[in-house]
């Protein structure tokens, strides 16, 4: 560990930085067998800060009874391991203040917690380095864990002269799964990796400058210009190295999220962060936007963010489906409108190749519509997390379809009715109806079976049409709430010959207008 501190801070232009200024509050790590809660004036010196899973064992918080009292002190007894041995590791490195979000936000005040969550991208971002228990379900089980390491050995046979053979033992080859997406892991890695399955810790390790992973079987080093591991096999592994890293396609799913965070053009890839981060457990469905907006803070502005949807992209952001094996749902609590992929607990990917190039989408692929405007209200004062409401107000072309099931087959599963349902649009013909109708839950698919919906046409690649599918709201019917993605697919058999219609001739035959979406 101190060998690659000392290389990364004597060798790596790209990670040296000013001494940053000290969060809201840090654990002033002290000595002996305590520490305490330290409030901050505004004043520049070097922390680390520690990612962990909370875990189902109840752990100490600071609280607005306790605040004060922490302050004071904090007997390092009272501290989970995890914390302990932080604060060791700390004092280790001659570092004298230490993050942990438990101890150093006020977790029952809604007001504090969105502020300090608010600034979670530079506090990960300044940290000196992130100690993060990759291994850990919870604080119980520390950093330092028994080694889970797969050995083998071989005997070499002794000489004819009758002297003993040679035993050789030696590792097997470690997946270093610790710098993996966590939709690349095998079984066994998301069972001794659990912080790499949180929702939270996903931006707390692409964030951080330097993060050193305490791994089941070794520690791993990640900083912003290269990776080591005790086993060596990573060794000076450079992140920033497309051609070795990509073979030249910077988009690739190999590129580790930390690297391509570090692109100048990250904020294109966008619909990468949303898979690999819709994946991962959150426990509490609100924090579904304020577990990700330390990355949207660091890549988008605050007045051209829209619940998870980009206000300069967001015909192209509507562009999501529902995938994953595990049914969809919606939250238990408002998240977002339904036109945000956070509306929906499940896995979001983009609906059409968004490793194109850009060039490239502009030669086969067009929107269709206009938005006109797209507005949230904010439920804090994070530009970046909870909202209250949203509203988008679209112009296109729609067509009226009724939803119908294919067979009486029961939509579950990970179909999501996408099997079993197909739309009837009068207006046009049976032959060019949708193909793919991928309605968001099971929920919305059940509740649309037999009713009268509308298609508004939003995009065309490659000749083929996306539509969005809309419900009227309930609650006010001049509204209407997204239900999911339909895809045509242009082609007809007319007297007895195949025809593909162009997207302007389907088009044609809808009617236009203004929607409204909430």
């Amino acid at each position: 560990m101190a060998t690659w501190i000392r290389r990364c801070s004597e060798s790596h232009n790209r990670c040296r930085r000013e001494t940053p200024r000290l969060p809201t509050r840090v654990i002033d790590v002290g000595t002996g067998d305590e520490c305490r809660l330290y409030e901050s004036h505004g004043e520049h010196a070097e922390y680390t800060a520690l990612s962990h899973c909370w875990g189902k064992i109840r752990i100490l918080t600071t609280l607005k009874e306790n605040i004060t009292e922490h302050t004071n002190r904090i007997g390092l007894g009272a501290l989970p391991k995890t914390f302990q041995e932080a604060i060791k590791t700390t004092r280790s490195l001659g570092v004298r203040y230490l993050w942990i979000d438990s101890l150093c936000i006020v977790q029952d005040d809604a007001d504090d917690w969105a502020k300090e969550s608010a600034q979670m991208a530079s506090i990960y971002r300044e940290a000196y380095l992130t100690l993060a228990a990759t291994a850990a379900n919870d604080g119980s089980e520390g950093l330092f864990k028994p080694r889970q390491v797969d050995t083998f050995s071989y005997t070499l046979s002794g000489t004819q002269d009758g002297s003993d053979g040679v035993t050789i033992r030696a590792t097997k080859h470690r997946k270093h799964d610790c710098l993996r997406a966590v939709d690349d892991l095998s079984e066994s890695g998301m069972v001794s990796l659990p912080l790499m399955t949180r929702a939270w810790c996903y931006q707390e390790r692409i964030l951080s400058s330097r993060i050193l992973h305490f791994a089941a079987d070794e520690m791993v080093w990640e900083c912003q210009q290269a990776t080591s591991c005790e086993c060596d096999l990573l060794e000076d592994y450079q992140q920033h190295d497309w051609s070795k890293l990509t073979g030249g396609d910077p988009i690739a799913q190999e590129a580790p999220d930390r690297t391509l965070f570090r692109l100048p053009d990250m904020e294109k890839h966008w619909f990468r962060l949303i898979k690999n981060y819709t994946v991962l457990n959150i426990t509490k469905d609100f924090d579904r936007l304020p577990a990700l907006s330390g990355i949207a803070s660091s890549l988008i502005p605050a007045e051209e963010y829209m619940a998870g949807i980009r206000k300069a992209r967001a015909l192209e952001d509507l562009l999501w489906i529902v995938s994953t094996t595990t049914p969809p749902r919606r939250p238990d609590t408002y998240v977002a409108p339904s036109w945000s992929w956070a509306s929906v607990m499940g896995n979001i990917l983009h609906a059409h190749p968004w490793n194109l190039d850009w060039t490239q989408r502009s030669e086969v692929s067009t929107g269709l519509a206009e938005v006109k405007s797209i507005s949230t209200v904010k439920s804090t004062v994070d530009q970046f997390g909870r909202v209250e409401s949203g509203e988008l107000r679209i112009s296109g072309t729609y067509f009226k379809a009724l939803v119908k099931q294919k067979d009486q087959s029961e939509i579950i599963g990970s179909t999501f009715g996408r099997h079993w349902l197909t739309m009837e649009i009068p207006d046009l013909p049976s032959s060019v109806w949708p193909k793919e109708v991928a309605l968001d839950t099971i929920e919305d698919a059940r509740e649309a079976i037999g009713q009268s919906v509308r298609v508004l046409a939003l995009w065309s690649q490659y000749g083929n049409i996306s539509f969005l599918g809309l419900a009227r709201q309930s609650l006010i019917p001049s509204r209407f709430r997204r239900i999911g993605l339909v895809e045509m697919f242009p082609f007809a058999t007319i007297a007895g010959k195949a025809k593909r219609f162009t997207v302007e001739e389907i088009l044609e035959k809808g009617h236009k207008g203004n929607i409204t979406i909430v």
